[in-house]
């Protein structure tokens, strides 16, 4: 008992001058960097097997005098039978004693080596590492064969090969005992294989790795992902080329980081992303992840706080990680959903401002500007009878963004609806002067001057109801300029030609008759009607 506690003591005393370098330490591993464990992590040869298992199981410093006793005792016990012995005896006797009298229970999950020394319940990996600790103990050089999911000791002794599994009694040298194979396949369901295709040579730090990437494993199996990824971490600090080590980090980064997006913890979930894409070869993964809970909490963050919060957090983002332009464009739909069911316009007017000097070759931010504009135009229609009081805001987003074929339309949806409206209430005087402002604006628009045509018929016909010809002509031809090949239009002037000589034929003023039917044949000269009233006026 003071032989252990005098070597943790002297243990400790030599770590405090010790130049720790190894590994990768992650920033999210949550362990005291004067802690024994973290030591452990950083220079994991430096210390004894049955030292550093011990910690990693979870016994605290101040117990792990109490376990190296028992292994110390153990040791003492299997002394007074090896005395003299070869290397491949001594390492027999061993393998004997510790199925006598520790290994009790095979559990596939019983992977801590605290419970192996109280209760004698193992699986293969901590009834290898157990078996490691005591060769190691006794000088006996060895290795360990890991398999995707088994491992066992491969021996060197008396220059020899033995490869030794530790879940059975008979599993020493187990390559030449198919007796031995079988009981292993009987006990745990696995095939013994030595396929170099599939194993992978460790060391004892490799067995300490392997030994918390099988916590991580149980963890995430218990649904306890905080605690799973702390074990992973520890994994990969130690030994992160072991493929158990690896496929188990990738597996952790990935539970935790959904973890945390369910909790909405995104940032922290983020980072950690971040990280994993660092370090792991599977960057394209953990790429694709962050964007898709980057873009989820950009959504969040739009709903829950300030539009410039999430805008801010992307620009920051930036810095670190170039980010696809459908983020930025998500974001800015985002942030135009809140703000049209809030008729908050004049916000987007200058978030699009900024948008545009961010990705000035989005197509898709034009087409949200561009559906943005006729929402503000829609809310300026529904005012129409206040006509133009706020055309200079439409104007400025007209102006300010991209003038493209889109926009306009929708500029000529302001005018057109506006002056339609006034129309359907007789008002065509107003109207007309709407659709005039709105060509000074757009100077070649197609569809103001087809409607601006269409309102100068609808006030001469006005005129002629009146039987005022003068002006009907006035505002007919006026339209023709404007659309000359109109059928309708052209069918209403020829009728007005006719009635006005008509008219004066009523009259007896069969002068002004006469100049009326020369008018009107002048611009419609194969009109039948007209030519009867010329020749019916010759003798008038």
């Amino acid at each position: 008992m003071c032989f252990i506690k005098k070597f943790i003591l002297t243990l400790l005393f030599y770590l405090s001058f010790f130049n720790l370098s190894y590994g990768y330490i992650s920033r999210f591993l949550e362990l005291p960097t004067n802690s024994l464990e973290y030591k452990i992590l950083l220079s994991p040869d430096s210390f004894p097997l049955k030292v550093s298992s011990l910690v990693a199981s979870g016994v605290r410093e101040n117990f792990l005098s109490n376990y190296l006793n028992n292994i110390e005792n153990y040791k003492n016990e299997i002394l007074k039978s090896i005395s003299g012995e070869s290397e491949t005896q001594k390492a027999r006797v061993i393998f004997d004693f510790m199925h006598s009298n520790i290994l009790k229970t095979y559990g596939e999950f019983n992977n801590s080596m605290d419970v192996l020394l109280k209760t004698g319940k193992f699986n293969c990996l901590s009834s290898t590492i157990l078996y490691s600790i005591f060769l190691e103990e006794f000088g006996l050089k060895f290795k360990a064969i890991a398999l995707p999911t088994h491992v066992f000791t491969l021996l060197y002794a008396d220059d020899r090969e033995i490869d030794v599994e530790n879940t059975t009694p008979y599993g020493f040298d187990i390559r030449t005992n198919e007796q031995a194979q079988k009981a292993f396949r009987k006990l745990t369901g696995f095939i013994y294989t030595r396929s170099p295709d599939k194993i992978q040579l460790i060391d004892k730090k490799g067995l300490l790795a392997a030994l918390y990437a099988n916590f991580s494993f149980v963890d995430a199996k218990n649904k306890n992902y905080a605690s799973s990824f702390q074990n992973a971490l520890k994994a990969y600090a130690i030994f992160p080329e072991i493929k158990l080590v690896a496929s188990n980090t990738m597996a952790a980064y990935i539970d935790y980081a959904n973890f945390l997006k369910e909790r909405k913890e995104f940032e922290k979930c983020l980072n950690i992303l971040k990280e994993a894409m660092q370090i792991l070869p599977e960057k394209q993964i953990f790429t694709n992840m962050y964007i898709s809970i980057l873009d989820e909490y950009l959504a969040f963050l739009v709903k829950t706080t300030n539009e410039q919060i999430p805008l801010n957090f992307v620009k920051n983002e930036q810095k670190e990680i170039e980010l696809p332009v459908e983020i930025k464009e998500n974001l800015y739909y985002y942030i135009y959903e809140k703000n049209k069911n809030q008729k908050n316009f004049d916000k987007l007017f200058e978030i699009y401002k900024d948008g545009l000097y961010e990705i000035p070759s989005s197509t898709k931010l034009k087409e949200l500007i561009s559906l943005s504009f006729y929402n503000v135009v829609e809310l300026e229609v529904k005012n129409w009878t206040n006509a133009l009081n706020n055309e200079s805001k439409v104007l400025n987003w007209f102006n300010t963004f991209q003038k493209d074929s889109k926009n306009k339309q929708i500029l000529e949806v302001y005018y057109t609806e506006i002056a339609y409206r006034f129309s359907k209430t007789n008002e065509i005087d107003r109207a007309i002067k709407i659709v005039l402002r709105g060509k000074e604006v757009i100077r070649d628009s197609k569809e103001l001057d087809n409607f601006l045509a269409s309102l100068y018929s609808i006030k001469a016909i006005s005129y002629v109801e009146q039987k005022d010809y003068e002006n009907a002509l006035l505002y007919f031809n006026m339209a023709k300029k404007i659309n000359k090949d109109d059928k309708n239009l052209l069918k209403n002037l020829r009728m007005v030609y006719r009635l006005r000589v008509y008219d004066k034929i009523n009259e007896k003023d069969f002068k002004k008759a006469k100049i009326y039917t020369e008018e009107g044949l002048k611009e419609f000269p194969d009109d039948e009607k007209l030519l009867y009233y010329r020749e019916y006026l010759k003798n008038k």
